[in-house]
């Protein structure tokens, strides 16, 4: 068996860092994504918690959720 030598340019370096970089990139958007989720399918049931903890969030999302917060 023969060893084959290649040989890698900087281009070839570089659109790998690249798409390394838009990966992580996506990986991070995705997570983002997915908290969002949670936070949003969880508002309900954690109402109470998230007005102790964040009530400047809950004064901006009860309007975007659809909640009276005058009760």
């Amino acid at each position: 068996m023969s060893d084959s030598h290649t040989t890698v340019n900087s281009t070839d370096v570089k659109l790998s860092k690249k798409a390394i970089s838009w990966a992580k990139m996506s990986a991070l958007v995705a997570v983002v994504n997915f908290l969002l989720v949670l936070f949003h399918f969880s508002y309900l049931q954690l109402h109470p918690i998230y007005q102790s903890y964040f009530p400047g969030l809950v004064k901006i999302y009860d309007p975007i959720k659809g909640i009276d917060s005058s009760l």
